[in-house]
């Protein structure tokens, strides 16, 4: 005999369960319950869906492990299989006599009478009008009694007294110091920046620099049979070390013959002394005449004269150089601070100049001038202390000290350095700060609440003060405003601490 397999699917329901069994047109009808999702039927769906079936002569077997489907469909006898390879090799069984009559036609009569039968049992009592109204009078006072309970609501602001607590803490710090503690030691950080300046000062140098040049005559011989024409601006120059040179001021010619001879005026090409020279000492031209001529001074040259000037000396940088380093300190401590604006204290004696990376003089030592300039670019670096480091060193120390009464408040610290306190030893760096801060009462927010529960204003403020020290009064705002009595419930009070 023929079976048609029917997949049901999540979203399936009576009506279209009864139009899929109608379309299989088969006596054997398998219907197969999805593995996920749930088919909502309730037990009249499941009757009305057998009858459609018996109607057509069909006989329905279903497959699914969904227990309320199985134990409702067992009620009415139907065959209840795990899979389809089981439905098609056992036999199914037919609906048991018990179960049929709901297939009858009187099924809607017997369906209607069994849920009149329930309403039956449960038969509404009427109530004398005594009961009605202690229920009405019971249900009033409780609805004033929530009312009562629940709608006041307070505020209360506390503004405690605040204390000072104050410390004075000895700091030390060396390269082994690698963590902060309460003690006061710190581990120091270095930092590294290049600097660049330049400072001036007075030449104490003394030398002698030409001023005016000297002058004086040569004489030029002929040595050859041809007049020789001398122009204006001949150079002449000694014949010894150093080499002193000379020009003629004006044209002259000699005439020929041998020991023909002419006096020129000269002057000398380099001022000052140097150009001074002895009788005899210059010798030579410089110039294509020197094969036909000679020349030599009868006299000596004059009127060459040195004047004295200032001269930076090497002694002059190095002391510029020392001042200039110390300046290139100072600023180095002023230019951390400005790039790092966390940093509390650096100390002067940890600034060092690891490298010096150019140095320029203006003038040379040698060269006249008056005033010389130096110029350094150094790589600086130092030894810098944060205040987050000293701030994290203190908090530990006042903790320990604290009072558990009080607690401290966020952010409320002030650190000062004592004047003259830093001292630098070698490696190792002490010095001393002061620390103060804002502390604040413990205040046990419960144990208030619970002290003023259904108080009037007045009397809650009085207990109030007198379990607190407070800088003002405490101020109580209660909703609605016409209240005068604190809520009964805590959850109704809020307390704000404003300290």
């Amino acid at each position: 005999m023929k079976t048609v397999i029917i997949q049901l699917d999540p979203f399936d329901n009576v009506i279209s369960i009864r139009e899929k069994i109608a379309w299989s047109k088969t006596q054997r009808i398998l219907l197969v319950w999805p593995n996920k999702g749930k088919i909502k039927l309730d037990p009249m769906d499941i009757i009305l869906i057998l009858r459609s079936a018996e109607s057509l002569g069909a006989h329905i077997s279903v497959v699914t492990d969904e227990p309320v489907i199985v134990n409702r469909l067992k009620e009415l006898g139907v065959s209840i299989f795990s899979s389809i390879p089981e439905a098609q090799k056992k036999p199914w069984r037919k609906p048991k006599i018990r179960n049929r009559s709901l297939l009858s036609g009187n099924s809607d009569r017997n369906w209607n009478q069994i849920k009149f039968d329930r309403k039956s049992q449960n038969p509404n009592k009427e109530l004398s009008i005594h009961v009605r109204w202690i229920m009405f009078a019971v249900g009033l006072l409780s609805t004033i009694l929530i009312i009562f309970i629940f709608i006041p609501s307070a505020q209360i602001t506390l503004y405690p007294m605040l204390e000072e607590q104050a410390i004075q803490m000895n700091f030390r710090s060396d390269p082994s110091i690698k963590e902060i503690n309460m003690t006061g030691a710190i581990p120091f950080r270095v930092i590294d920046i290049e600097m660049e300046g330049q400072l001036e000062g007075d030449s104490t140098g003394i030398i002698r620099i030409p001023d005016k040049k000297a002058t004086g005559e040569v004489t030029f011989r002929n040595i050859s049979d041809k007049e020789i024409i001398i122009p204006e601006g001949t150079i002449v120059r000694t014949g010894g070390d150093p080499l002193i040179r000379f020009e003629t001021t004006k044209e002259a010619i000699l005439k020929p013959g041998i020991e023909s001879q002419i006096d020129v005026p000269i002057l000398s090409l380099s001022g000052g002394t140097i150009g001074n020279v002895s009788v005899g000492s210059i010798t030579s031209i410089e110039n294509d005449l020197g094969g036909n001529i000679v020349v030599f001074n009868t006299d000596a040259t004059y009127g060459g004269v040195d004047i004295k000037t200032f001269s930076p000396t090497e002694n002059d940088y190095e002391k510029l150089k020392i001042e200039l380093i110390e300046l290139l300190k100072m600023n180095s401590i002023e230019e951390i601070r400005k790039t790092n604006p966390q940093v509390i204290l650096i100390p002067e004696e940890a600034i060092k100049i690891d490298e010096i990376i150019a140095e320029e003089r203006i003038p040379e030592v040698g060269d006249p001038a008056e005033r010389h300039v130096l110029r350094i670019r150094a790589n600086v670096s130092g030894w810098i202390f944060t205040e987050e480091d000293v701030k994290k060193s203190v908090e530990l120390a006042m903790n320990a000290d604290l009072n558990n009464q009080f607690y401290a408040n966020e952010g409320d610290m002030r650190i000062d350095i004592i004047d003259n306190s830093v001292i630098f030893d070698e490696s190792e760096l002490q010095w001393e700060v002061k620390a103060k801060r804002e502390i604040s009462p413990c205040i046990d927010e419960n144990f208030i609440i619970q002290s003023i529960l259904g108080l009037k204003i007045e009397t809650a403020k009085s207990i109030i003060k007198n379990e607190i020290k407070l800088s003002n009064d405490p101020v109580i705002v209660i909703s609605p405003s016409f209240w005068k009595y604190l809520p009964f419930l805590p959850f109704r009070i809020n307390m704000v601490i404003d300290g």
